[in-house]
């Protein structure tokens, strides 16, 4: 996308989505924003898709089967009636909600209700749930997320929230 001189309107939803390559490596970064208050369905799915992330953060840890992070994303947004609004692509797997970064900015394994690949320490998970309404559009917050034996450290320092809670 090019810069332009459009005044992106109050009330509208952003979504930054955003990569960087270092020495090799990728980065994968997304961030939303709401342009005014936030309320009704567009403010349900920024707080549901903000509790996903952090609760599925807390399970990225060695020896946590991908399928359980994913199946937690999923019990979460069918909890808040959510059900079916989690990501769904031709490219992914149902229930995706992340992937192992490195060379390459999409690889295996996926976190998705099937995958029974087990978290190892030193992987480098992105994890990024995404809830979309077509009435209103989709909320997504992605992080590269290291896995360590003291538990999830997060390689960005740019906060999650982007809007009052």
């Amino acid at each position: 996308m090019f810069p332009t001189d459009r005044t992106i309107p109050q009330n509208t939803l952003v979504q930054l989505d955003c990569g960087a390559t270092f020495a090799g490596y990728r980065g994968d970064l997304s961030r939303v924003v709401f342009l005014g208050q936030a309320s009704g369905r567009i403010r349900q799915l920024m707080d549901v898709t903000t509790e996903i992330y952090d609760q599925c953060l807390e399970l990225l840890r060695p020896g946590v089967a991908c399928a359980d992070i994913a199946k937690l994303a999923w019990n979460i947004d069918d909890r808040y009636g959510l059900a079916g609004l989690l990501y769904r692509s031709p490219n992914h797997p149902d229930g995706f909600i992340g992937h192992l970064i490195s060379c390459s900015y999409n690889e295996p394994p996926e976190l998705y209700p099937a995958c029974t690949t087990i978290l190892q320490e030193q992987m480098v998970i992105v994890l990024e749930p995404i809830l979309t309404d077509p009435a209103v559009g989709g909320v997504k917050i992605e992080d590269a997320v290291l896995i360590t034996a003291d538990g999830p450290e997060r390689l960005s320092q740019l906060p999650v929230l982007t809007w009052e809670s």
